[in-house]
């Protein structure tokens, strides 16, 4: 048995006899006219030529006659691409194949002879050619040199040839993708297809600067609603520079009365000093004048002084149980003390010491009653000396200068404990003072990040803080010391502002006096609280001395010092007691931490760790 002869495929490199005689009168054709079209092996055609006359525009015949194949071939082979042609997806698909035959071809080519050339000049033929293989490959040649893919496209550009135009190649299967072009894309392809490749690069550019103007004429417009914006944000700001000047004006004058203002206290002063002065020479002479009146009573009342010595043990025991009281007050100003670090034990002190301050006025004031009293007794006494008996005016006059010298030793006693529990007092204020200092720069740190809220609230409750059972707590920023300033970045991090803006009622009745104070003032805040049966012993996840072997120093909870109330409600929101506080160098072996400890953060002097662990970790 032979084997099959293989096929020579022949690329015509000689024109034929048609050819010769199409070359010789080419005057009858356009630039860009078909003069012939050769096939071989593509789809019906085994190996056909076709002459187009100069006339020719219409092809005929039945179905699968091999019309379409035709369009298919010049749009192929003048460049088009497979998928402008929705027969065949693959170019190897375009080879001819007869089922019957034993053997089918592996290549086809396309032959498109063109007319070619430049207006004015003689008319040229141009063949251009491509073959491809069943392993989809191509080549194209023009007069039989190979050129690329993107010269044959030029070539049938400039000769208004685009294969991949509906409106000059349009396949059957194509026609609803016509039916649905825009007008838009129909005149675009239509100039595309009729107008010069300048002409329309013209008519692009004319588009481009059509675009061009509708942005500027909006850019105008935002520009026009800018400027008026501005010159309404200008005309804003010109009444706030007038309101400005009238406000330096009338701080000017503030200024002015605030310096009047002490010449006019110091002229009132001295006026009351002018009369407390006359008032006092008026009250000099006076005592001076009772005092000469006076004068024989007094030689007879120190004469009788003598003989008072009986009074002496009734003061002795008025003096000893004015120490014990001394005593008692020492005591209590130690109690203070050591309550003064404690803001409402050391309110309620103040307040108490405040009480007994005024009592001793009080007493002071009884006392000087019980003197002026005295004094007027021994006025009234004196008239009546005259009619007494001698003893009887010795033992009147005795037990009177006992008492007035009692009276001036309690008085002299009480004021030597006020001036005792002033200064024990001083201090108490003091650090009163600089805890209010601090709670309001920690308030005023609020303001400028948008929860002066937040402030407003904290002033509700100190004005109405008579109506709470307990002391309010909150915000929880003024409630928690961190004495390392290094640990303080950890707690801001970790606990969130929402967590530091939190105010925490210790009972049920102050919740609701809380919720009754904010209802219709529409102020933002966080309120939580915490039933004191709910509260739970704080457990960590291990021991802390499990993980200084890592650079672990505590954790976070454990840096902080806060009431147990604040502590619990801290617990419940963040979790600062399963947050670790280590050193740099647990980053080393952060993977072997967190495979080997519970532990799911750590915060160190560079960054802060959050691990997630997986159920599916083993």
């Amino acid at each position: 048995m032979h084997a099959p002869r293989k096929r020579i495929r022949r690329e015509p490199n000689d024109p034929p006899h048609e050819e010769h005689r199409l070359r010789r009168d080419l005057s009858e054709y356009r630039l860009g006219s078909i003069v012939s079209l050769r096939l071989q092996n593509f789809m019906a055609y085994e190996d056909q030529t076709i002459f187009p006359g100069p006339n020719f525009n219409v092809i005929m015949g039945p179905n699968g006659s091999g019309k379409s194949a035709l369009l298919c071939a010049l749009s192929l082979g003048l460049g088009g691409t497979e998928k402008s042609l929705p027969r065949f997806s693959k170019i190897k698909d375009f080879i001819r194949s007869v089922p019957h035959e034993r053997t089918h071809a592996t290549r086809a080519f396309i032959e498109t002879t063109l007319v070619t050339g430049n207006p004015g000049h003689t008319p040229e033929l141009t063949r251009i050619c491509r073959h491809f293989d069943v392993e989809n490959k191509t080549k194209y040649t023009i007069n039989g040199r190979s050129v690329p893919k993107v010269q044959v496209k030029e070539l049938a550009t400039r000769l208004h040839i685009h294969p991949d135009n509906l409106c000059q190649f349009l396949p059957q299967e194509k026609l609803h993708e016509l039916a649905l072009s825009t007008p838009k894309q129909l005149l675009q392809d239509t100039m595309r297809t009729l107008l010069a490749p300048e002409v329309l690069a013209s008519y692009n550019e004319l588009v481009t600067c059509q675009q061009r103007v509708a942005h500027a004429r909006v850019a105008i417009t935002h520009h026009t609603e800018e400027v008026e914006r501005l010159r309404k944000l200008n005309q804003a700001i010109v009444r706030i520079v007038e309101t400005f000047r009238q406000r330096e004006q009338h701080e000017r004058a503030i200024a002015e009365l605030e310096m009047k203002r002490p010449w006019l206290l110091w002229e009132e002063a001295r006026q009351q000093t002018r009369a407390a002065e006359q008032a006092l020479r008026e009250s000099c002479e006076e005592y001076d004048r009772i005092k000469a009146d006076l004068a024989p009573r007094q030689r007879r009342l120190v004469a009788a002084d003598k003989e008072a010595k009986g009074a002496q043990a009734v003061a002795l025991r008025a003096h000893q149980a004015v120490q014990r009281r001394a005593q008692g007050l020492v005591c209590a100003r130690e109690a203070v003390e050591d309550q003064a670090n404690e803001l409402q034990v050391a309110l309620r002190e103040l307040a108490g010491l405040q009480r007994q301050k005024d009592k001793r006025k009080q007493e002071i004031a009884a006392l000087r009653k019980r003197v002026q009293q005295s004094a007027r007794q021994i006025t009234e006494y004196s008239a009546q000396l005259e009619a007494m008996h001698p003893e009887a005016i010795a033992a009147e006059v005795r037990e009177r200068q006992a008492e007035m010298r009692a009276a001036e030793r309690d008085l002299d006693d009480v004021r030597m404990k006020m001036d005792q529990t002033s200064e024990g007092i001083r201090p108490l204020q003091d650090q009163l003072n600089q805890m209010r200092n601090v709670r309001a720069r920690l308030l005023a740190t609020l303001r400028p990040r948008g929860q002066s809220d937040v402030a407003k609230v904290y002033e509700l409750i100190q004005r109405n803080r008579d109506q709470f059972q307990q002391p309010v707590l909150g915000p929880l920023i003024l409630e928690i010391r961190i004495p390392n300033p290094a640990h303080r970045p950890f707690l801001e991090a970790i606990l969130g502002e929402n967590t530091l803006r939190t105010f925490v009622p210790q009972c049920q009745q102050d919740k609701n006096t809380l919720w009754r104070l904010l209802e219709g003032k529409r102020l933002k805040a966080t309120i939580v609280y915490l039933d004191s049966r709910d509260m739970q012993p704080i457990q960590h996840p291990c021991p802390i001395e499990q993980l200084r072997a890592y650079g672990a120093t505590c954790y976070l909870d454990q840096a902080m010092e806060c009431s147990e109330h604040v502590r619990q409600v801290l617990s419940n929101l963040s979790s600062p007691e399963k947050v670790v506080i280590a050193e740099d160098r647990l980053l080393e072996r952060s993977e072997a931490f967190f495979r080997e400890t519970p532990i799911t953060r750590v915060c160190t002097p560079s960054r802060i760790i959050a691990h997630r662990r997986s159920r599916y970790d083993s």
